[in-house]
């Protein structure tokens, strides 16, 4: 019996450290994120360096390169903030006259906004995930998620065949990420002149006769 009890403490001895020092871990990346979104928000991506961070966080630079190198923050703390913006993708009502282009730029504008706010900071996220050295489950998942909403709006606009909806959808899609990355790098222009030419683009891909829905 005292053999079992003594085994049974050592286990809950056991758990305790491990769940003590995955607490510490946790707290270490906070810090290390913390201090990497600050210093790219007041010095910039690239004149901020992983021995910034780590002075910053209080840590060492080893500690911060185990939660990821520069690039791999950024994504994170993009990530994050376009996580926030999702729950916004697809919320808005479907009026009884709808046009694609009008609502697909409805459903993208809260993204178009983010990457307006911190243009610079957007511009080097922009460039890690077109090069593919880092890729964000959120930015997929988000693609996912747009299309499906695109698809439910040319649906009830009913400007594309039943089999071509789909189709329309990522077509649509495609053209808002490739005008996202290259706006991104041109700060001279506006988020609402982008938005103007995105409606543009999405009419060109959704034609509507003058007169239709």
């Amino acid at each position: 019996m005292l053999c079992i009890l003594n085994l049974f403490t050592e286990h809950v001895q056991e758990v305790k450290m491990v769940t003590s020092r995955t607490e510490a871990r946790q707290t270490t990346r906070r810090a290390v994120l913390h201090a990497a979104a600050r210093l790219f928000e007041e010095r910039g991506f690239l004149a901020t360096t992983v021995r910034d961070i780590a002075q910053q966080a209080g840590v060492s630079v080893g500690t911060v390169m185990a939660s990821g190198d520069k690039e791999a923050l950024l994504v994170e703390l993009f990530d994050g903030l376009i996580e926030e913006r999702q729950q916004l993708a697809g919320t808005q009502a479907l009026g009884v006259n709808v046009r694609c282009d009008a609502d697909v730029v409805a459903v993208v504008e809260p993204f178009v906004v983010l990457f307006g706010e911190r243009r610079h900071l957007a511009q080097s996220y922009a460039s890690i995930l077109a090069s593919g050295r880092h890729s964000s489950v959120v930015f997929a998942d988000l693609a996912r998620r747009l299309i499906a909403v695109f698809e439910q709006i040319l649906t009830v606009c009913g400007c594309s065949r039943p089999m071509e909806v789909r189709k329309r959808a990522e077509a649509l899609h495609a053209a808002y990420i490739g005008s996202l990355f290259i706006w991104s790098a041109t700060p001279e222009r506006s988020a609402s002149e982008f938005l103007a030419q995105l409606r543009e683009i999405f009419a060109a891909i959704c034609h509507h006769e003058e007169g239709d829905s």
